[in-house]
């Protein structure tokens, strides 16, 4: 292999392997994020944002980070290419954290618990009741049983 197929064989390599890795993790994370989200749309902004995210970031570290300089290599294929080939892989492990921390932020403001003070407890549940025969009401009348 030539001193410029190489770095091209390895980040092919690296896309290939960040493709597998976001369609891997395509469908959980799909789920996770439509329950977590509250829907779709914004499930499918952040499903695509974080597929963006694990594709790119080990591309963009292998570039940043590969070997640039003929001194480092050893002039065989493979041992070059592994070279080259593992910046891609620390990349992929810093693009999946920073997936999971980007899947915990999206979803973790929505999680959060709501505290009500034990005084105005009471008059809340008051409200919801109200709330909920109002409702059955509005029901039985567009049910036409009056």
């Amino acid at each position: 292999m030539t001193p410029l197929e190489m770095p091209l064989a390895a980040l092919g390599l690296t896309a290939v392997l960040a493709l597998a890795v976001a369609g891997y993790l395509d469908r959980p994370m799909w789920r996770i994020l439509v329950v977590g989200c509250g829907g779709k749309t914004p499930a499918l902004f952040w499903s695509a944002c974080f597929r963006v995210v694990l594709v790119a970031v080990p591309i963009a570290v292998q570039l940043f980070f590969a070997p640039n300089s003929p001194g480092r290599l050893t002039g065989e294929p493979v041992p070059d290419l592994i070279e080259y080939v593992k910046w891609g892989l620390v990349g992929e492990v810093a693009g999946v954290l920073l997936v999971a921390v980007g899947v915990g932020l999206a979803i973790g403001s929505r999680a959060r618990p709501v505290w009500v003070d034990p005084e105005d407890a009471d008059d809340l549940r008051r409200l919801v009741e109200r709330v909920r025969l109002t409702r059955a009401r509005e029901l039985v009348e567009k049910a036409g049983g009056r």
